[in-house]
């Protein structure tokens, strides 16, 4: 098709694009072409739907690492309250133990 004589008073420099996949230089056929072929115009579709699924499943692996965040942080709350209780009980455990032994011993 490109050896098609042009039309007299035409340029062709005015129709030589970059084809913005692979970069190279083509004469358009169309004003708004933008790929030198069909193959490269292929391409480059298969590449930003390949990088817009990759963003997808990067959004995914955030989205379920945030909920895993918040999961643990709850059961370090959790944790923490049970620490405490123990604690407590602990310290009554004690005190009982040494009123046991001595029972001179003032409790508060």
């Amino acid at each position: 098709m490109d050896d098609l004589p042009l039309p007299l008073g035409h340029d062709s420099t005015a129709r030589q694009h970059v084809c913005q996949h692979c970069g190279a230089t083509y004469i358009a056929a169309r004003s708004d072409q933008r790929f030198c072929s069909d193959l490269c115009r292929l391409r480059h579709w298969r590449g930003r739907r390949r990088v817009r699924s990759a963003q997808a499943s990067e959004a995914e692996i955030v989205r379920t690492l945030i909920e895993e965040v918040g999961r643990l942080q709850h059961e370090v709350t959790e944790l923490r309250r049970a620490n405490a209780t123990l604690r407590e009980a602990l310290g009554r455990a004690q005190m009982l133990l040494v009123s046991a032994r001595n029972p001179y011993h003032r409790r508060t």
